[in-house]
């Protein structure tokens, strides 16, 4: 009996570790959302904001039984928008003890369907071909999605993506990565003889195939001896040599990311570039 509540515990905390937690663990099933007929898988599992006073009612008196490797949560549930209201519609949970409406009949509204206004969030529905897979499922990105913004169960905002893969563009990266070090104009800046500058380069400025258009250069460290005016002649020339590469950093027409980077983490936040004016790039040629 010991070990099985020891399982039972060992089971449980693990369903509120963060998503990034799990990044070597079992791709996890997803929840499903229905809209317009049409099925999505979500990013998010909208019960988990559900009070604790609800929550655990809903586990003990229902049972969240479905705990396997690719399962975590213990149930999968399904979703449907209907006008512009979330509702919960079914819930697999692997046991039948109770129906899932009783117990959370404090949400139901005039026809007897349970009504999400607990949620509120932006939510990510995916259908079609899976084109970047993340660590554990949650947040794959797919050929077709819907990012909806629901606030008290209520849909306020929706935005449709159709993804595309832009082939090449990792190649092209690495390639700027690689040259744009040997090919810089050292001699330029004799102000900075000998200094290691690191910088942050972040892209500012987008085309819709995600192309960069224009890059913010954030300077992490700068020598107190040489003037600040050098920055904006480093800046303008770094920049004009960056923009010589046809660099992309996203998959999706909307949903952001670097190259090898998990989709989850975002917006492309930049990244951290270190300048060094070797002495020896400063030698005359003959």
């Amino acid at each position: 009996m010991k070990i099985k509540l020891h399982i039972c515990a060992c089971l449980w905390a693990l369903l509120f570790l963060p998503l990034d937690s799990w990044s070597s663990t079992t791709r996890q099933v997803r929840d499903t959302l229905i809209m317009g007929n049409v099925k999505y898988a979500i990013n998010t599992a909208p019960l988990g904001q559900l009070d604790s006073l609800h929550y655990c009612s809903l586990r003990d008196q229902v049972g969240f039984d479905l705990v396997f490797s690719w399962n975590f949560r213990g149930y999968v549930a399904t979703w449907r928008v209907d006008g512009n209201k979330l509702y919960f519609e079914a819930l697999e949970t692997g046991s039948d003890k109770a129906d899932f409406r009783d117990v959370l009949k404090d949400f139901k509204d005039s026809h007897g369907n349970i009504f999400a206004s607990w949620f509120s969030g932006t939510v990510i529905c995916g259908t079609g071909p899976v084109l970047c897979m993340s660590g554990i499922g949650w947040d794959d990105l797919n050929e077709t999605e819907v990012e909806l913004i629901i606030k008290s169960g209520v849909v306020t905002a929706s935005r449709k993506y159709r993804n595309k893969q832009h082939k090449g563009t990792i190649s092209r990266d690495v390639m700027m990565f690689q040259e744009l070090p040997k090919k810089f104009n050292y001699r330029d800046f004799p102000e900075l003889k000998g200094f290691w500058i690191p910088m942050k380069l972040i892209p500012s400025k987008y085309d819709r195939t995600g192309r960069i258009l224009d890059w913010t250069v954030k300077y992490l460290k700068w020598p107190e001896e040489v003037e600040p005016g050098v920055q904006d002649r480093l800046t303008a020339a770094f920049k004009k040599e960056l923009l010589q590469y046809d660099c992309q950093t996203y998959c999706a027409d909307g949903r952001w990311f670097w190259r090898d980077r998990n989709p989850s983490d975002g917006h492309f936040d930049g990244v951290v570039w270190p300048l060094i004016f070797k002495k020896e790039y400063f030698v005359p040629t003959e």
